[in-house]
């Protein structure tokens, strides 16, 4: 399980293996404080990844895109 810090942001992520084909799937937690409150919201994309390694580098990306809007219809609003 990796942990990236990103614009105020506490990115976890970890990668979830699909029993059948092997094959790793970005899974991460995006944890943020606001007014003494922390909120968490949960986030998975179907990509796949022949590795656990690759997908928790690419789910620190994804998560990072997910806070700066860079993907449709996902946010941490």
């Amino acid at each position: 399980m990796k942990s990236v810090v990103y614009e105020g942001y506490t990115i976890k992520s970890f990668p979830q293996q699909h029993l059948k084909s092997g094959q790793w799937k970005i899974s991460l937690d995006i944890f943020w404080e606001a007014h003494g409150v922390t909120t968490v919201k949960c986030f998975t994309a179907e990509t796949h990844y022949a590795t656990e390694e690759d997908a928790d580098l690419n789910g620190s990306t994804y998560g990072q895109d997910i806070i700066d809007g860079k993907v449709p219809g996902l946010s941490v609003d």
